[in-house]
């Protein structure tokens, strides 16, 4: 998996996908192997999508779900583990947020912060209790056409 900080493209040839801030949902779902991924979930316009685990370096993606609003791609959210499984798994979440940021950093060599076309973080949510690796697109400009009711 590669994040390119210039662009905001997520590239997981691991399991096929590049993900660019314009990329449709139709396109995405319309990739081999994409049409009968698992919906986390559906809330028309807003739809998630749980994508494949796969491992990465000293890692595992555990968790990686697209958020697409009407037929625009909002955010993918990840979370990951160091191998073995068993390895700080003592951490509070605050650790782990700790974590992905240096994560992101020294592995990704993507600093989290915002960029021209969204943003890049890890955040702690206190209401689900959970940390992740947050990628934001910014909505272009032609984004009331693809989202009906916005």
């Amino acid at each position: 998996m590669t994040i390119n900080p210039t662009n905001g493209w997520v590239s997981m040839p691991e399991i096929g996908v590049t993900f660019r801030p314009r990329l449709t949902r139709t396109e995405f779902l319309g990739l081999p192997g994409f049409a009968n991924l698992t919906i986390a979930i559906k809330n028309e316009p807003w739809c998630s999508f749980h994508l494949p685990r796969f491992p990465l370096s000293a890692t595992e993606l555990l968790c990686t779900i697209c958020y697409f609003r009407g037929e625009a791609l909002e955010m993918l959210q990840m979370a990951q583990y160091p191998l073995p499984a068993s390895a700080r798994m003592d951490w509070t979440e605050l650790q782990w947020e700790t974590y992905y940021g240096q994560w992101l950093k020294e592995e990704m060599h993507v600093p989290p912060g915002a960029y021209p076309w969204g943003g890049i973080g890890a955040s702690y949510d206190p209401k689900s209790d959970a940390s992740s690796i947050g990628v934001r697109y910014k909505r272009p400009p032609w984004w009331k056409f693809w989202i009906p009711n916005d």
